[in-house]
């Protein structure tokens, strides 16, 4: 094909990124952006699985080489029991501990009694025996559970399974080999030729690695005063190291970001460009989480659906919006420090107004703003402690930098870096960074005094790690945060301390720079998610391909699936969301059935708003609705909360039930102005009938910001059926 004419127009290469192909289309357009001619056009197939394309949608987050790492990872386990048990072995022959094969060949009753046996006071065993029963404790060493695991709901019952198993034993006063041997006793039958067999499994009997531990213990208590010159106590440490000794995790401290915002960059020795800077701080730090809060509180946009012409309490709103003061943001943030949600009713509350006033907040509140999690979680694991209120002080005040800014002569302040000495920063930072449970209690008593064993069991159960990381670091957040408490919005803040907070760039400084000729693959790896990092080299192999045959082009503009723009959780909500949508339909089914008429997909959807939604009652009058009348099309129908006439969208998020009497009346008018006008003394309880389907997640937002939109606020720029048809 001859190469792309470029006089006076343009051209524009289209893509859109599925998870199993990407659409492409080249077109050339005039100066005003109207289409002249499509260039040419194509689909690329992303070569993925069927297990990789379905894993990714249903966002279960197994990558292509997981299989193949738990594999790796059951061999590594191997190989570590190996050479424990060869180190073991070395270390019992070197004792004199060291035994035959009729040891080797004992009848599991026979072996679990040696072992019972060992650890009983008084009881004498043979060198060998010995040597024979901590071969056995080697091979099953118990569960050692991570901190993470706590978090895991499925995880923490079989945890606590573990350990009540274990409470039982020490309960009774046994160790494990006793335990086992008891219940092996009772279970155990004499066959017909003789032999005993037993039906109870002791390989079903998961007990914590601390259960072990204490046996080892009692086996060595037990022994040391028969074999003093043999089982001396560093003897006994070492073949204690021996068999428990299991290294600590990796530190994972270099896969965390360099905020981008205080990293700098340079030359090293190689002459390589690196970048380097202070580390982007956790989600879960008290400084993190007060900036959070006070970006949130700084957002809030207050607007009222009625009438703010008349009455004292909206003189100063100006088209229904209530401004708020800055004392008013302190009182919310203020609850936000001690709460893990601010409601829209909480907020209200606060600001002195009611529901009657028809003030709501939109997206900025939605279904809540999160609060500090991190004060709330510590707080309910100290519960009763006496010190707790002031272990849980974290007061933070400014200080002046001594530089001026050069444009408005404003002294530069900042947030003292005191503040990681206020008691809550030390006492998080402690359980934040302390995996171990022991050493957790060993720094909480030492720190804080903190000897109280169930404040020290549930400070632990505590993971402040699974929340990941903000995008700034606490050097930013320092900086940053006095001009957010001065009610400053986050962008207006980022301005006083001169950051581009979005890194975006201005038109002259977008026309200088300087353009590759070709786009770079991404290296393996280098995103952590191969599904994503696999389309995304076939994207770039794509746009290359297209400039090595037609030459550069003028502009790129690349559409996201909806998948690729969710994150992990998101896709795996989506996903259950769907499955529980598929499932409640079938039910609906069956129901639509016991009416006498046959379910279809129309009908499923319409039993969805007649049973769900509108609870068998017109929307908006309040009438009962016959399903099958309904159903059917008679005497109830399908109504537009938005008219189609002046939104053009047939979607589920813009219909609901309704009698045919309040469809006919209704006309062009929009759901909310119709009953404010046609129904006023219905309006009260239908906003109240809204917001409490809404809360109750019967509704979506979507559906539920339509049902109380005017004629007015409808969008008029980029209508939804615009967007589905791109």
């Amino acid at each position: 094909m001859e190469k792309a004419i470029k006089n006076t127009t343009r051209v524009i290469l289209g893509l859109d990124l599925g998870v199993g192909s990407i659409g492409w289309s080249l077109i050339e357009v005039d100066e005003a952006g109207k289409p002249l001619r499509i260039i040419d056009m194509g689909v690329r197939c992303v070569p993925l699985t069927t297990d990789q394309s379905d894993g990714f949608v249903k966002g279960n987050g197994k990558s292509v080489n997981q299989g193949r790492t738990e594999c790796r990872t059951a061999r590594k386990g191997y190989d570590r029991y190996q050479l424990r048990r060869a180190d073991l072995n070395e270390a019992i022959t070197e004792l004199g501990m060291a035994y035959g094969a009729e040891l080797v060949a004992l009848p599991p009753l026979t072996l679990w009694k040696l072992r019972a046996d060992s650890a009983t006071t008084g009881c004498r065993m043979a060198l060998p025996e010995i040597g024979r029963v901590l071969m056995h404790i080697n091979q099953k060493r118990g569960y050692k559970h991570a901190k993470s695991d706590l978090g895991d709901k499925k995880q923490t019952e079989y945890v606590a399974s573990v350990n009540k198993r274990y409470k039982e034993i020490q309960d009774a006063g046994l160790t494990v080999g006793q335990a086992i041997y008891a219940r092996l006793k009772e279970s155990a039958v004499t066959g017909e030729n003789g032999k005993v067999q037993c039906t109870y499994r002791a390989k079903g009997e998961v007990f914590p690695r601390a259960a072990y531990e204490a046996e080892f213990d009692a086996v060595m208590t037990a022994q040391q005063p028969f074999y003093p010159d043999i089982l001396t106590d560093e003897v006994i440490e070492r073949l204690r190291n021996i068999i428990f000794y299991q290294r600590p995790l990796k530190s994972c401290k270099h896969l965390v970001s360099i905020c981008d915002f205080e990293k700098r960059k340079y030359v090293n020795a190689q002459g390589a460009v690196v970048y380097d800077g202070p580390k982007v701080t956790p989600r879960t730090s008290p400084l993190a989480q007060l900036c959070s809060i006070w970006e949130s509180v700084n957002n809030i946009v207050l607007k009222s659906r009625r009438n703010t012409s008349t009455g004292s309490l909206f003189d100063t709103a100006a088209e229904g919006r209530y401004e708020l003061s800055i004392d008013e943001k302190r009182d919310i943030v203020a609850f936000m420090n001690t709460h893990e949600k601010l409601t829209l009713t909480d907020l209200l509350k606060i600001l002195g107004l009611s529901k009657k006033h028809g003030f709501s907040a939109g997206e900025s509140v939605g279904k809540g703003l999160k609060g500090n999690t991190t004060y709330c979680r510590l707080k309910k694991a100290l519960g009763n402690y006496r010190g707790a209120e002031d272990l849980l002080r974290f007061e933070v005040h400014d200080v002046d930098t001594g530089k001026v800014d050069e444009e408005t002569g404003e002294i530069i302040v900042e947030t003292s870096n005191d503040l990681m000495e206020q008691p809550m920063y030390k006492l998080w930072h402690t359980v934040y960074s302390i995996n171990d449970k022991e050493e957790l209690r060993a720094a909480l008593s030492k720190r804080f005094g903190i000897d109280d064993d169930e404040v020290v069991e549930r400070l632990y159960a505590i993971d402040f790690t699974k929340d990941g990381f903000a995008n700034k670091s606490a050097r930013f957040m320092r900086r940053l945060l006095p001009y957010l408490e001065r009610g400053l919005m986050y962008s207006e803040a980022c301005k006083y301390i001169n950051v581009n907070h979005s890194n975006s760039l201005t038109s002259e400084e977008n026309l200088k720079r300087e353009l590759k000729s070709r786009l770079e693959a991404l290296k393996k790896n280098e995103l952590r998610q191969p599904v994503v990092e696999k389309i995304l080299n076939q994207m770039i192999n794509l746009v290359n391909a297209v400039f090595d045959k037609y030459g550069t082009v003028d502009e790129v503009r690349v559409e996201l699936a909806r998948e690729l723009k969710r994150s992990k959780d998101e896709r795996n909500d989506m996903w259950i969301k769907n499955s529980k949508r598929e499932r409640e339909n079938k039910q609906y089914a069956e129901l639509i059935l016991e009416h006498n008429i046959a379910p279809s997909k129309s009908r499923i959807k319409k039993y969805r708003m007649w049973w769900k939604e509108s609870g068998k009652l017109c929307m908006y009058c309040g009438q009962p609705v016959n399903f099958k009348e309904f159903g059917e099309g008679n005497g109830a129908e399908i109504e537009h909360i938005l008219p189609k006439s002046l939104f053009f969208d047939n979607s589920f998020s813009n219909v609901v039930c309704a009698c045919r009497k309040c469809n006919q009346d209704k006309g062009n008018m929009t759901a909310y102005d119709y009953v404010k006008k046609m129904l006023p003394d219905k309006l009260e309880s239908y906003v109240e009938k809204v917001e409490e389907l809404y809360n109750k997640h019967d509704i979506s937002k979507t559906k539920h910001d339509r049902l109380l939109m005017s004629q007015s606020d409808i969008p008029t720029d980029f209508l939804n059926r615009d967007l589905r048809e791109t």
